[in-house]
């Protein structure tokens, strides 16, 4: 992919992404930090 191209496909990511930055964000503050992990799967509960 050149330089342009991935230039261009950033671009027209970046407002998904930050929609889900925002997202994981709210959770963040609503939830926690350790709840967030769980329910993404990051963490397990024991």
């Amino acid at each position: 992919m050149t330089s342009n191209k991935c230039k261009n496909y950033l671009d027209a990511l970046s407002p998904y992404l930050n929609t889900v930055i925002e997202h994981v964000n709210a959770q963040y503050e609503s939830i926690g930090r350790m709840e967030l992990l769980t329910r993404i799967k990051v963490i397990t509960k024991i």
